[in-house]
C-alpha cells in the first residue's frame, strides 16, 4: 500500500556542484551550449523516493531547446506517482510549469522562452521503471527577457549572422514601466525597404502589436523607447547576403533612462546631466559618492574610450546598478553617450571629462 509518509534522497546543486546522497547521484546545472542527461541509473530502473533537479542555463538573449529519446515513469491518471515537472525557468514559481508528465508517452519537444530551463525527476516508493534520457542544445535565438536590463546580440556576433534565420525577443518588465532599447552596434544588408534582412520593433509583446519601425543597412538605428512595459525585436535574414548584425542594451524602469549624446568643446565636460529614476525599490535605500575611471574596456561599458578621458559616476541611493558606457569616436569633440540602468529610487549624475 502507497503510504502518506515517504522519505525522499533530495539531490540539490550549487553553481556546479552535486550532492550524493545515499549513493545516488543526480541534478546539476548543465550551462554547456548542448548535452545530454538521463533519470539514475538509466537504462536501468530508478531508485525508489528519489527527486532530481536540473537547471538548464544558455547563453542569454537565447532559449533552450529541450527532446526526450526514451521516456518510461509509472503511469497515473494524475502523476501522482512517479512523475517529471519541466519549467520555463526556475522551479519555485508554479506558474513557469509547463507540464507534469509520466507514462510511457514522450513529452513534445520544449522551447523555453528564456535562457533558463529546470527539469524535477520524482519517484514515489513503489514501482520502479526504466525512466527517461533527455538532449538539450542552445537555440540560435529569442526568448523573454525580464531583467531590469539586459544585452540582445544577433545569432553569432560579431561574425556574420547565418542566413534563413529568425528570431524573435520579447522584453518584459514590470507593469506600469516602459521599455528603452539602445543599439551599439548595427550592421545588416541593405536594401530600399528593408524587405530582406531586417530589424522590425513592436510596441508590445507580438506582431499584431503596432510596429514601430523596420532597420536594415549601416545606420544604427535611433533609441527606442514603449509606451508599455513589452517589448517585442524581430531580427529576420534571407537566403544570401549577411553582415555583422546588431548589438543591442535594454533598460526598463518608470521613465527612460538617460542616454543623452552631446557635443563639446575641448578639454571641458562634455557629457552632464541629472536624472531622476523612481523605479522598483522603497524610499529607504542610500548610497554613496563612486567615482571610476575608465581607461580602457572593463566589464561596466563597452566601446572605445579616448585615452586621457574619464568617467566620472556619481550614483546616490544605489542598489543593482549596471552601467554601460558608449563612447563614439577619438576626440573631444566627438558624440559620447553614458547609459546608466537599474538605477532605484535614486539621483544619478554622469559626466566624461578630459583628465
Amino acid at each position: 500500500l502507497r503510504g502518506a509518509n515517504k522519505y525522499s534522497v533530495v539531490c540539490l546543486f550549487f553553481i556546479s556542484n552535486v550532492l550524493f546522497s545515499l549513493g545516488v547521484k543526480c541534478g546539476g546545472v548543465l550551462a554547456a551550449p548542448y548535452g545530454n542527461f538521463s533519470s539514475p541509473n538509466f537504462p536501468g530502473l530508478y531508485p525508489y523516493d528519489t527527486e532530481c533537479t536540473w537547471l538548464i542555463v544558455v547563453t542569454e538573449g537565447s532559449s533552450a531547446l529541450l527532446t526526450f529519446d526514451h521516456f518510461d515513469l509509472e503511469y497515473h491518471d494524475n502523476c501522482e506517482y512517479d512523475y517529471l515537472k519541466i519549467y520555463n525557468g526556475f522551479s519555485e514559481d508554479e506558474g513557469n510549469l509547463l507540464g507534469k508528465f509520466c507514462g510511457k508517452s514522450s513529452p513534445p519537444q520544449f522551447t523555453s522562452s528564456w535562457h533558463v530551463m529546470s527539469i524535477i525527476f520524482h519517484s514515489d516508493k513503489h514501482v520502479a521503471s526504466q525512466g527517461f534520457s533527455a538532449a538539450y542544445r542552445k537555440d540560435v535565438c529569442g526568448g523573454v527577457l525580464t531583467g531590469l536590463s539586459g544585452m540582445i546580440t544577433s545569432p553569432d556576433y560579431p561574425e556574420n549572422y547565418p542566413n534563413n534565420a529568425e528570431c524573435r525577443w520579447i522584453i518584459r518588465a514590470v507593469p506600469n514601466s516602459i521599455i528603452k532599447l539602445v543599439f551599439a552596434d548595427f550592421q545588416m544588408e541593405n536594401n530600399e525597404g528593408c524587405n530582406f534582412d531586417y530589424v522590425a520593433v513592436y510596441d508590445g509583446p507580438t506582431m499584431g502589436d503596432m510596429h514601430l519601425s523596420h532597420y536594415c543597412g549601416n545606420m544604427k538605428p535611433p533609441d527606442i523607447v514603449s509606451s508599455t512595459h513589452e517589448l517585442l525585436l524581430v531580427f529576420k535574414s534571407d537566403f544570401n547576403i549577411g553582415g555583422r548584425g546588431f548589438k543591442a542594451y535594454f533598460f526598463s524602469g518608470t521613465e527612460a533612462t538617460s542616454f543623452i549624446p552631446t557635443a563639446a568643446p575641448a578639454r571641458r565636460v562634455i557629457l552632464s546631466k541629472s536624472f531622476l529614476s523612481r523605479s522598483f525599490c522603497g524610499p529607504n535605500y542610500y548610497g554613496e559618492l563612486r567615482h571610476k575611471e575608465i581607461r580602457g574596456l572593463t566589464q561596466s561599458h563597452t566601446g572605445n574610450l579616448y585615452q586621457g578621458w574619464e568617467v566620472n559616476l556619481q550614483l546616490l541611493c544605489l542598489r543593482a546598478v549596471a552601467c554601460f558606457l558608449e563612447v563614439n569616436g577619438k576626440a573631444p569633440t566627438d558624440l559620447a553617450g553614458v547609459a546608466l540602468s537599474g538605477i532605484r529610487a535614486c539621483s544619478s549624475r554622469a559626466s566624461l571629462q578630459a583628465t
